[in-house]
């Protein structure tokens, strides 16, 4: 009899509505009033409904009157992604990362994880966290490197070399010009280096040295490093989720005219990560990142104008053109300088 009984009550919840739908969460979300918000979109979650499963997700991910639980928001994410929700598909989005250091990569070149097969040098002195071992060439067979001046040719030549190394995917060749660059403070070099530590490419996967070298990079005012930085501070990879930082570092690259760090600003506009959701900043910086060819902000673009006003995306292409303006007097005046 309680078997039947317990039948009847799961039908019975089934068939009671929800107290507020999605639009009422939003509004509770908006007011900060999170408790509210959770419990009308978990509700609607679990029924299925994607926009409640995203907005959950998002919850979680910031830790908005929760405790943080970056799994669960994937799990969320994914559940909404699946049912073609487009925002939540932007969330999975952010997890990626933009970093290949080859200008002009070859189509078929894909950074990947090297074979488990593939004989990896392992350094093997004794360290006091052995999770951060690294790679170096044999005594036997490690040239002697002169210290090169800031001016010398060779650092360009040096340069060319690794990245063509690295599009061959001989990461060792390429590990060791770019650390003897790095160390000489060349910015794309350490930029580069942090790569191969983040992915595991040519050396054991180390985040937490990715991390240092992205940060020596970042600090030298390279985009690419602080875009870098930006998505693992905000996904929380090698380092405590972050989201000032995150905010810092996305900002100071997309305020350089970085394509991937404009629309991950945007998005963290939209998702209101770190900023009161503002769709007309992120309208703005996502069509900044569109005229740049990005599909992801083109597609962020085409969301965003089903929910905004007519004149608030006005006011966004104002924004654009204002920021257009000031970003060509700026490179006037840093090209005046040389």
């Amino acid at each position: 009899m309680s078997e039947i009984a317990r039948v009847i009550g799961r039908l019975f919840r089934r068939a009671t509505p929800v107290r507020g739908g999605f639009a009422a969460g939003l509004r509770a979300y908006e007011e900060r009033d999170y408790a509210r918000a959770r419990k009308i979109w978990r509700r609607l979650a679990k029924r299925g409904h994607p926009q409640a499963q995203c907005k959950l997700g998002i919850m979680y991910f910031n830790g908005d009157g929760m405790p943080q639980n970056i799994s669960k928001a994937m799990h969320l994410y994914r559940r909404a992604a699946e049912q073609g929700d487009p925002e939540a598909q932007f969330c999975l989005r952010l997890r990626e990362r933009y970093m290949l250091p080859a200008p002009t990569p070859k189509p078929e070149v894909v950074v990947e994880r090297p074979d488990a097969r593939s004989p990896l040098q392992r350094n093997k002195k004794t360290a006091v966290e052995p999770q951060l071992n690294r790679v170096e060439p044999s005594p036997s067979t490690q040239p002697k490197v002169r210290q090169l001046r800031p001016s010398d040719s060779s650092r360009r030549k040096r340069m060319e070399a690794a990245k063509a190394a690295y599009n061959k995917r001989d990461y060792a060749t390429a590990l060791r010009l770019w650390k003897t660059l790095a160390r000489l403070g060349n910015a794309d070099a350490q930029n580069s280096l942090a790569i191969l530590f983040d992915h595991g490419l040519g050396v054991t996967q180390d985040q937490a040295e990715a991390i240092k070298w992205y940060h020596s990079a970042a600090r030298q005012g390279h985009a690419k490093a602080q875009t870098n930085l930006g998505v693992m501070y905000g996904t929380g990879d090698g380092v405590p989720v972050d989201i000032k930082r995150s905010l810092k570092w996305s900002r100071l690259a997309a305020e350089q005219g970085t394509a991937k760090a404009q629309y991950n600003l945007g998005l963290m506009f939209v998702n209101g990560t770190g900023v009161p959701t503002d769709y007309v900043t992120a309208y703005k910086w996502f069509s900044l990142a569109a005229a740049q060819d990005s599909k992801d902000a083109k597609h962020g673009m085409t969301v965003l104008a089903a929910r905004m006003s007519p004149e608030d995306i006005a006011k966004a292409e104002v924004l654009k053109r204002e920021w257009q303006i000031e970003n060509a007097r700026n490179m006037a005046l840093r090209l005046a300088k040389f």
